[in-house]
């Protein structure tokens, strides 16, 4: 009884047009979206250093080989000191002269981090902290450490004994 109740209430007669409609509005912002993430994409890659594209959800990955440097030196050749590549999901630039790295490190903006690299950890100090903070800490931690002897020949000669009973253990076993 209810069933009929509620037949009568709405008309199904033109329930394909209601479907088809639907079917079209949703293919409509399905593309709508893919179009606009394709623009984005394409914007963003002319203002990334060059590279090859990849594969999706992979990247370069299958590209690489057993000897990933040598891959890397080949695209050095073909795209110059610095490029960039998808190494899986996650968006790598790469470079591959001491020079160029030097230049690039030594620029305050190069030393933000990704902030999802070390969102697991929590707030646990400097290692997850970026930008302005992590310098403040990193001057604290090494002016510690240099005051209680690092970079002085006391270390080194810790460094060394500790270097030479090693080996003296690795010895006896061979």
């Amino acid at each position: 009884m209810e069933l009929e109740s509620f037949l009568k209430y709405f008309d199904f007669k033109d329930l394909n047009f209601a479907t088809n409609s639907l079917l079209a509005a949703i293919g409509a912002c399905l593309i709508f979206v893919l179009v606009r993430k394709v623009i984005k994409w394409m914007e963003n890659k002319r203002k990334r250093p060059p590279g090859p594209t990849g594969l999706p959800f992979v990247g370069y990955l299958p590209f690489l080989g057993k000897e990933p440097h040598k891959a890397f030196w080949d695209l050095k050749k073909k795209y110059g000191d610095v490029f960039s590549v998808y190494l899986g999901p996650k968006y790598t630039v790469v470079l591959n002269e001491y020079n160029v790295t030097k230049e690039v490190l030594s620029n305050p903006s190069a030393l933000d981090r990704a902030p999802e690299l070390f969102s697991h950890l929590g707030n646990i100090g400097f290692i997850t902290e970026s930008g302005e903070k992590w310098v403040e800490q990193r001057r604290y931690c090494l002016s510690a450490t240099r005051d209680l002897g690092l970079g002085k020949n006391h270390w080194e000669d810790l460094i060394m004994e500790k270097i030479f009973a090693h080996f003296m253990i690795i010895k006896q076993f061979v």
